[in-house]
């Protein structure tokens, strides 16, 4: 039997801005009742909290951006 866990992640996206949002967003939310879940939801947002990724041209990272864990 298959096992598996929902994680509740909703999205704070502005029309005409998502892909920038999505790179830099100025909050992250996650919900679910099993910590293995938010762990591996963590672990794949950590280049975006930690900002270790290079900026697509299209997206550059703004000056005035804080990363999470600073």
């Amino acid at each position: 039997m298959p096992v598996f866990s929902v994680v509740s992640n909703p999205e704070f996206l502005r029309e005409g801005s998502a892909i920038a949002d999505s790179f830099y967003p100025d909050r992250i939310v996650l919900g679910a009742a099993d910590e293995q879940a938010i762990e591996l939801m963590k672990r794949l947002y950590d280049p975006i909290l930690n900002q270790v990724f290079d900026p697509p041209i299209y997206a550059p990272r703004p000056d005035d951006f804080e990363t999470f864990l600073s």
